[in-house]
């Protein structure tokens, strides 16, 4: 019996599961490796929930939390919401990503899209949305305030590390 060709969420899926291949729609058991939450939805909805069921993080080195949504703080409720997140995070340690080089298969349904990146300026998301977003040309007279490096989908130590030691203007 041949299989679909499988995307890239479908190949995690099966591994998690222990299975060569998984289709859309089915309900299957995973073995989770790494977890990621962020501000936004985790510690304000997770740890009621652990609460309330009597719970606990099965293993807080296999979890990341990732602050990002309300920073820089623009509000009193973004404040509050930081100084949440923050509140969860102490005390618990953080694992190191070794992300592998999975793809989708060439033929996997799905949308492709194919631009030339060398020709695209670098982007800067503007508060407080990443939709939100100019080039950087278009910035070049605009003072810094606060910088925050990463995402909720791609914050990895590698993702910034190019930018650290961090430089204060004199």
């Amino acid at each position: 019996m041949t299989t679909a060709p499988s995307t890239l969420a479908q190949k995690l899926v099966a591994r998690a599961a222990g299975r060569a291949h998984v289709t859309p729609g089915e309900f299957v058991t995973c073995a989770v490796d790494l977890a990621m939450f962020h501000d936004s939805s985790g510690p304000r909805r997770l740890q009621p929930m652990l609460a309330e069921l009597g719970a606990e993080i099965w293993d807080k080195q296999k979890v990341v939390l990732v602050i990002d949504h309300y920073v820089p703080e623009a509000d009193d409720e973004s404040r509050r919401i930081v100084r949440i997140a923050r509140a969860c995070l102490a005390g618990a340690g953080a694992p190191d990503i070794d992300p592998a080089p999975w793809h989708s298969d060439a033929d996997a349904p799905g949308q492709r899209h194919h631009f030339d990146a060398s020709t695209l300026a670098p982007q800067v998301a503007l508060p407080h949305s990443p939709a939100n977003a100019r080039a950087v040309t278009e910035l070049a007279r605009t003072p810094i305030q606060v910088a925050y490096l990463g995402a909720c989908t791609s914050a990895m130590p590698s993702t910034s590390a190019c930018c650290w030691p961090a430089r204060r203007p004199a």
